[in-house]
């Protein structure tokens, strides 16, 4: 037999979810500075006044949190901006928060278990919060529980004035609100709380285009709007926004990455970059280009160099960019697969296009293997004893030789 050692544990494991890379990615991110943070909309509460607001405010959202949360100085700046923003949209909500380390009494009685933990209080009434964490995602959930799921848009300027009021909103036109048609739409609207609807009636349909049955996600972004083309299928409306609600090329932050892995499309491309080097210009726009070509098909992500966790999470050096990664999420109890993209090389080269669509063409076609993190083979991989070094890339083929058998020794250094 042949003995080994060397081969660090964490580079044939992988995580079990792509949650876990989020997290690390978020807590990189760092948090604003509190004192730039205008929380002047946001009503503390304590125990002294906890009864009073919760009873003048029919429905009110409160965020239990603790000063030293680092999650909940992550959220404090989206939540300080929807509280204003929300103060203009929807006057008869309002946000609050209130210290959990200073008011653990109050916390206790809501079954506070971790920070920060939303609330949504309804007449008194306290239910779980559904929405996401920035000030979109807020937003727009709190202004679906403030109304219907989609709001009627009976005139010109109702319409307009709701396609700009976000980066993202559906409008399903119908010639009536109550139409048989508009079922499975507003089914939809109902079941997503991170996205705005509306339904524009008749007299709207000549001023935007559009007919009875059209449904269109109107976006801040690339083409500016898509058509939805398929039956009047509620699953099917609802992935088909789930698609389009990104950009050709995402920007991977906190805000974003719900959608990211939230997407109906479970294959990410991830391209990471310095934007500041010169020469990752020409293999961003040729990025660009590609993902474009493969939407529908891919999550195009852009992740920046300073998201060093996750640069970690895959291998990728600072020496190493531009890279790319087209990553597969787990199915069931499954495992995260990772394939490599083209060499800085050729992703910086000439021919970058080219490279990108054959390596995104050979993934589709199942010609690429799966990537596995892994340390540079040592100069000298036997030692003056007989005992190998293993990496990464060479443990499978040493270890499950079916010629011989092997002795591992796993251990932390």
């Amino acid at each position: 037999g042949k003995r080994t050692r060397g081969f660090d544990v964490a580079t044939i494991m992988q995580f079990k979810s792509v949650v876990c890379l989020l997290l690390l990615s978020v807590l990189a991110l760092g948090v604003v500075a509190q004192d730039d943070i205008d929380e002047s909309d946001v009503i503390v509460l304590t125990s002294k006044n906890f009864d009073e607001e919760i009873a003048k405010h029919s429905k009110i959202l409160v965020e239990f949190y603790a000063p030293w949360c680092g999650h909940c100085k992550q959220l404090a700046p989206h939540y300080a901006k929807a509280a204003t923003k929300l103060k203009k949209l929807e006057p008869e909500a309002a946000l609050a928060k209130i210290d959990c380390d200073a008011e653990k009494d109050i916390g206790e009685k809501f079954g506070v278990k971790g920070f920060p933990t939303l609330k949504w209080f309804v007449n008194g009434d306290a239910q779980e919060y559904g929405g996401g964490r920035d000030e979109a995602t807020i937003v727009s959930w709190v202004k679906k529980k403030m109304g219907p799921a989609a709001k009627t848009m009976a005139s010109v300027k109702e319409l307009d004035d709701f396609k700009e009021q976000d980066d993202v909103v559906v409008v399903g036109f119908f010639d009536a609100e109550d139409h048989a048609d508009a079922a499975a739409y507003k089914k939809v609207a109902d079941a997503i709380d991170d996205v705005s609807f509306a339904i524009a009636t008749k007299d709207t349909h000549a001023h935007a285009g559009h007919k009875h049955k059209d449904i269109v996600l109107f976006k801040k972004f690339d083409e500016g709007k898509a058509v939805y083309e398929g039956e009047m299928d509620n699953e099917k409306i609802k992935d088909w926004i789930g698609v389009n609600q990104l950009a050709y090329v995402t920007e991977f932050t906190p805000e974003s990455s719900g959608k990211i892995f939230g997407s109906p499309i479970k294959t990410q491309a991830l391209f990471f970059s310095d934007p500041e080097e010169e020469e990752h210009t020409s293999a961003r726009k040729a990025f660009e280009a590609k993902a474009k070509d493969y939407y529908g098909k891919v999550v195009a992500v852009s992740v920046a160099a300073d998201k060093s966790q996750v640069l970690d999470f895959f291998g990728v050096r600072q020496k190493d960019l531009p890279a790319l990664f087209v990553v597969k999420a787990p199915e069931g109890q499954g495992q995260m697969q990772k394939y490599k993209g083209p060499a800085k090389a050729e992703i910086t080269g000439g021919d970058a296009q080219a490279a990108i669509g054959k390596f995104l063409d050979d993934y589709f076609e199942g010609k690429v293997a799966v990537h596995k993190k892994s340390e540079d083979v040592p100069e000298e991989p036997v030692d003056k004893n007989g005992v190998t070094t293993l990496v990464g890339s060479t443990f499978d083929a040493i270890v499950n030789d079916a010629g011989k058998d092997v002795l591992v020794e796993f251990y932390a250094p």
